[in-house]
């Protein structure tokens, strides 16, 4: 079709959707130095089922195969140079773009495949904009264009020739994806040139081939010659197969530059400082070294990166959880129990081993049903109930070790004062509840003694009508009861206000109950009213 070629509905509430009928629905447009397609409306709308074909324009002209308006979304797209459609040689293409992401818009569950030795990027961002579940094969992987957005990546591939992913300034969080560069380059390249770079790299994979670089990072001047702040993290991930895994610089004293990396897989030896003026930060936290130290794949000869049985990586990532529901690379759950001792935590990675492929890497949450509070009976008894079918439950009572319990179970031979029993659920695939269901109760003495009222304060003399009348047990936790005259008994606590009183004498009662139910003599006190 003639092009550029521009699909848009103006308007935030017309939202426009273009659908194919898959990969042999073809969009192309024919002016090989300008084949843009935009494509843009109102909030929602989305591209489709289709491919977009670029033309292998090797001329110094920027093209873009397909740009991606505010909020708009691509899914299934194929996006690709035209060559590729036929043979799947390298192209001769050159400085272009498979996908623009502007202000928002999102690619999901595509593929860019530009395939070449020239500079040729797979996804440019103006803005924000979030590539998920897709893979990119190009030159470049995802290219950040300003520093005014946030940039999220997740569960993708990108397979670079050069760059994975270039910032010069600008937020970008890579999650569970995989960088793999097998041609040199850098899988990471950060930089404060446009503004202040802050980078993640969380629960991903960065592979390279000799005369790569893992990461390098950058603080320095911006274009405005304003100081250059850079932040850098990276957490349960691995980088290995580099020259250098990770590469740091502070031109500046001024500038500012920090390395973080927690619960993550590297060689230290393959870490370097370029000298600057500055002093950047670099801190680690609960490493796995891979100098000389294999990490285990499943299959490397064959293109599988995740972790095999006894890997290093596996139950190595952050202590702590996930949000619920997030997955790893290969979509299954982000955290499971892969060294079989119970506890469900991430591994270093993309990937999410799982000794029992059915493991749905969840807890199972026990209930404790059966008494609370005080009593003095010196046994208990519980039932017990789990939110998984075919749970088992280990318990603990006052702090003991946990150890398997079946149910019902009853605690005898109980201690006067507090105890506490917790349980935890075990799931059948082995996954230990935590934290654990716990339920608080107290064993009192049996007591035959009768409590005492005692401290009682009133008037002896008064014109008011009514007088506070205030008392205590010499036993803790009594209750009271209290009577003017001849009056009902009423339930009552310190300090009392009588009813109205009659002129003349007036007799107050007071009596006390202790926990065990034994009661006090009456307590009586006169009060003349004037």
């Amino acid at each position: 079709m003639p092009s550029p070629v521009s699909l848009s509905s103006p308007g935030d509430a017309n939202k426009l959707t273009l659908t194919g009928s898959g990969p042999s629905t073809v969009l192309s447009g024919d002016e090989p130095q300008l084949p843009d397609i935009n494509f843009s409306g109102g909030t929602g709308s989305s591209i489709n089922d289709l491919t977009v074909s670029i033309p292998d324009d090797a001329s110094n002209e920027y093209k873009v195969g397909l740009a991606l308006g505010a909020g708009a979304t691509g899914s299934r797209l194929t996006v690709t140079f035209a060559s590729h459609l036929v043979n799947g040689d390298p192209s001769a293409g050159k400085r272009t773009t498979g996908v623009t992401l502007v202000d928002g818009a999102t690619l999901k569950d595509s593929t860019v495949r530009l395939y070449s030795s020239n500079v040729n990027d797979a996804v440019d961002v103006y803005g924000s904009g979030n590539v998920v579940d897709s893979t990119l094969t190009a030159y470049r992987g995802v290219y950040q264009m300003n520093s005014t957005g946030t940039v999220e990546i997740r569960r993708s591939a990108l397979i670079p020739i050069d760059g994975g992913v270039v910032t010069e300034g600008g937020t970008m969080n890579i999650r569970d994806s995989v960088i793999l560069n097998q041609n040199g380059g850098r899988s990471v390249f950060v930089d404060s040139y446009r503004g202040p770079a802050h980078v993640l790299i969380d629960g991903s994979t960065i592979l390279g081939a000799p005369g790569s670089t893992g990461a390098e990072v950058h603080a320095r001047r911006d274009q405005d010659d304003n100081p250059g702040t850079t932040s850098f993290k990276v957490s349960s991930s691995i980088i290995y197969g580099q020259d250098f895994a990770i590469v740091y610089h502070e031109y500046f004293a001024e500038d500012t530059l920090t390395v973080d990396v927690d619960s993550s897989a590297y060689d230290s030896s393959r870490v370097v400082e370029q000298p600057g003026a500055g002093t950047p930060q670099f801190t680690t936290k609960d490493p796995v070294e891979l100098n000389g130290v294999d990490p285990m794949f499943a299959d490397p000869g064959h293109g599988d990166y995740s972790p095999g049985a006894g890997s290093p990586l596996i139950d190595a990532g952050q202590a702590a959880l996930p949000p619920v529901g997030s997955l790893a690379y290969d979509r299954h759950p982000r955290a499971c129990d892969g060294n079989d001792d119970g506890t469900i935590r991430r591994d270093i990675g993309a990937w999410e081993y799982r000794s029992d492929p059915s493991d749905d890497c969840t807890y199972s949450k026990a209930t404790i049903n059966g008494p609370r509070g005080a009593a003095t009976a010196r046994s208990r008894s519980f039932t017990f109930t789990a939110s998984k079918p075919g749970s088992t439950y280990l318990c603990s009572l006052d702090g003991a070790a946990f150890a398997a319990f079946t149910t019902p179970y009853t605690a005898s031979g109980l201690a006067v004062g507090n105890h506490s029993l917790k349980v935890k659920a075990k799931d059948a695939y082995g996954n230990v509840q935590t934290p654990p269901a716990e339920k608080s109760f107290k064993v009192e003495a049996s007591d035959k003694t009768a409590p005492k009222v005692i401290g009682v304060k009133a008037p002896k003399q008064t014109r008011a009508a009514r007088v506070k009348v205030s008392f205590k047990s010499n036993e803790k936790g009594s209750t009271f009861k209290c009577r003017l005259g001849k009056g009902k008994w009423k339930s009552c606590k310190s300090p009392w206000k009588t009813p109205k009183l009659r002129k003349g004498r007036n007799s107050i009662s007071i009596q006390a109950t202790d926990r065990a139910g034994n009661r006090s003599k009456v307590k009586t006190v006169a009060v003349k009213r004037k």
